[in-house]
């Protein structure tokens, strides 16, 4: 018998041993390498994405002119110049200079980041450096990197950048498309949560988030808080925190850069809770009071004082006012003789109270009126227009019963308690919707967030705030965009070159009293040639809601206190009512009994608006702006209806006031998709402030047209 080899056995499982011990070996230091550089990884996208976050919340402050403190220093919005107490002055500098100055890195290394083959970005204009310290003092927490930071453009550039197969990544935008967030890619939605609140004791609410919903997995959130008003964002990381201040806060919740919508939560007043209702009709609703309150910067905090005018006199706006003589004296008593133009681009100089005073009046304007709206006069190319200030404000509208209860009402001879108690009061328009004297709302029509007036419902006007469907505003990327206020042109517009009667050819437009207005021309031609006048002031041709904020704070005490604008009736459409300085005689024109309103208002021109029903197939005239079915754009705005009362928008001084003043109204409908306002004066008996017809929107010769300006 043979004897077996044992050890040739032995010696063929040991190298085949060996050879899948290598192979596991380095499947384990591949698997390892691919598991640090994933974590690191996730450590670079986590702190880019943190540090966005705050720059995003610099940048809001930035353009809202906010302060922000570092360390010792105050950063307020872009910069801005404070006058002290003792008269001397103090320059803040602007949020966009936080941080060190990049030159104290060498030239090859900021060639290195800042090229073609680095971050992608060439030039590090506007850049500063965020280092350790600065993350510190803006209380920017797990992060190790350093930054280059660009507040105006919101770019953050990583200094130490990251790795990733071969390629130096200093951007997150650079990474290739869906590394950064896959493991946020199945929760594309954001997260919604609901809030209460209870009175815990003097001064004392605690606050509570509940019901929180989010498809994915995150147990922990933060809670981000802060008193609508205030600079300041608070951090709560319990779902339930204590305030110690009334009034209406701004909440959101965040996990890293997760983050839900802000929501308001009033306390301390009280908030609409309306029940449906029958209320189907305004019919009964033909006389009321539309009441004023002024809002804070871009905020909801009321306050007594209108917010100041924005004057760009980088783009030739200056400031305009009229005196009794060249010293600049107002004569109080007769300000329709203060016929002294006086135009001042020097802010700094110019009293305020002298500029402009919005001020409540107490009885009829029928003479005069003493509340002088802000002026400013652009100058292009050249040629003078002259725009009027409409500040921030909420209002809310008391229907009554008949006139007289409403005439009694604005006198100060009933109060709204006498008034209800009576059944004087039929309704109102607040932040409940359209509702019955008991606070009933009709079905469907949605609630409006909540600024409680002593106690009352008021709500923004949605021209100041940012649904565009409602007639607000937003950026490019449909970010809501809140307004302090908005230039409106204080005549209808006229050729640049239009002298007199004699039509120019010009197109482009002025706003100036004495020549008679530009008639004749499309809607879409209206839109093209308004948004050509003034780019850098964002001039557009006036929408509705832009029409309504101006007719309900003409309406308003600070306006003319209910009494009619009377109706330029002048044949040859003259702006302001007449030839040369006619305007000046013409006072009972304007928006404020005096020549610091806008004119025009009540006839003239039959003026256009971009404003039309999307379900007409007849919107040739402007399809500059209006499409079938399309929704509202910031330009524009879109009603799904033929009738306020299917398509009800807020604001836009047409459901809401209809029949009021007698005013003409009929809404627009499928063979005449557009809007008219005011009314053409020198036939239309109906024409006012409150008008508001249908038109297909094509020339014609008595319908013209006037700008704004949305200056931020």
């Amino acid at each position: 018998m043979m004897k077996k080899n044992d050890s040739g056995i032995t010696l063929i499982t040991l190298i085949i041993t060996i050879i899948v011990l290598i192979i596991l070996a380095s499947i384990g230091i591949t698997s390892g390498i691919s598991t640090i550089r994933s974590s690191r990884l996730t450590k670079f996208t986590t702190e880019m994405k943190i540090m966005q976050l705050k720059v995003n919340e610099l940048y809001d402050s930035y353009i809202n002119d906010k302060s922000v403190t570092v360390g010792s220093v105050e950063y307020v919005g872009k910069g801005k110049t404070v006058t002290n107490a003792d008269g001397t002055q103090t320059e803040k500098p602007g949020i966009q200079e936080i941080g060190k100055n990049i030159s104290i890195f060498s030239d090859n290394r900021l060639q290195e980041i800042f090229s073609e083959e680095g971050s992608g970005i060439t030039s590090t204009d506007g850049y500063m450096y965020y280092d350790t310290d600065t993350l510190q003092e803006l209380n920017v927490d797990g992060v190790d990197n350093e930054f280059f930071v660009n507040i105006a453009t919101r770019s953050v550039v990583s200094i130490e950048g990251f790795n990733y197969y071969g390629k130096k990544y200093y951007t997150l935008e650079q990474l290739p498309e869906g590394l950064y967030n896959v493991d946020y890619e199945a929760n594309q939605g954001k997260p919604t949560f609901d809030i209460s609140a209870e009175n815990t004791g003097a001064n004392q609410w605690k606050i509570t988030i509940s019901n929180i919903q989010y498809d994915g997995n995150i147990s922990k959130w933060d809670v981000k808080y802060q008193l609508d008003g205030s600079d300041y964002w608070n951090t709560s990381e319990d779902m339930s925190f204590i305030v110690d201040r009334e009034g209406t806060y701004n909440i959101y919740i965040q996990n890293g850069d997760i983050q839900s919508d802000t929501k308001n939560k009033a306390v301390g007043v009280k908030e609409p809770t309306p029940e449906d209702s029958n209320v189907e009709t305004l019919q009964e609703m033909r006389y009321g009071v539309i009441e004023i309150a002024f809002l804070n910067n871009t905020g909801y905090a009321v306050t007594d004082t209108a917010n100041a005018p924005i004057l760009k006199t980088s783009e030739g706006m200056s400031a305009v006012y009229w005196a009794k003589d060249s010293s600049g004296e107002i004569d109080e008593t007769n300000i329709k003789n203060n016929t002294y133009e006086i135009v001042s681009n020097d802010t700094s100089a110019l009293n305020k109270d002298r500029w402009y005073s919005y001020t409540a009046q107490s009885g009829e304007t029928t003479e005069s009126g003493s509340s002088r709206w802000a002026n400013a006069k652009v100058t292009k190319d050249g040629v003078d227009s002259y725009y009027v200030w409409i500040p921030r404000y909420a209002y809310r509208i008391i229907y009554f019963d008949i006139e007289t209860h409403e005439n009694q009402y604005r006198a100060g001879d009933l109060t709204e308690e006498e008034a209800l108690a009576n059944g004087y009061i039929v309704g109102y328009s607040d932040a409940r919707g359209i509702v019955d004297a008991q606070g009933k709302k009709p079905t469907g029509v949605a609630s409006q967030t909540a600024i409680s007036v002593n106690d009352k419902y008021f709500k923004t006007h949605p021209v100041f705030d940012g649904d565009v469907n409602y007639g607000g505003w937003a950026d490019d990327n449909g970010t809501p965009v809140k307004l302090q206020g908005i230039w409106v042109a204080k005549y209808e517009s006229s050729h640049s070159d239009t002298v007199g009667i004699t039509q120019g050819s010009s197109t482009t437009i002025k706003s100036v009293p004495g020549v008679s207005s530009w008639r004749n021309i499309s809607i879409g031609d209206m839109y093209t040639y308004s948004k050509e006048y003034n780019t850098n002031l964002e001039s557009h041709l006036m929408k509705n809601s832009e029409w309504g904020a101006v007719a309900y704070l003409t309406d308003s005490k600070y306006g003319r206190n209910g009494t009619e604008v009377t109706i330029n009736s002048n044949s040859n459409y003259y702006t302001g009512g007449g030839s040369g300085t006619a305007y000046i005689n013409n006072i009972t024109q304007s928006s404020t009994g005096n020549v610091y309103g806008i004119y025009d208002l009540s006839g003239g021109g039959n003026e256009y608006v971009t404003a039309y029903y999307n379900g007409s197939t007849n919107l040739s005239y402007g399809s500059t702006f209006a499409s079938q079915n399309k929704t509202s754009d910031v330009y524009s705005t879109a009603y799904e209806g033929t009738s306020g009362s299917n398509d009800y928008k807020y604001g836009d001084a047409t459901y809401e006031i209809s029949n009021w003043n007698e005013d003409n109204s009929s809404f627009s409908d499928l063979y005449n998709p557009f809007f008219s306002r005011g009314g053409g004066g020198d036939s239309d008996l109906g024409a006012g402030v409150f008008y508001f017809y249908k038109t297909t929107g094509l020339e014609h010769s008595s319908s013209g047209f006037r700008t704004c300006l949305t200056v931020n």
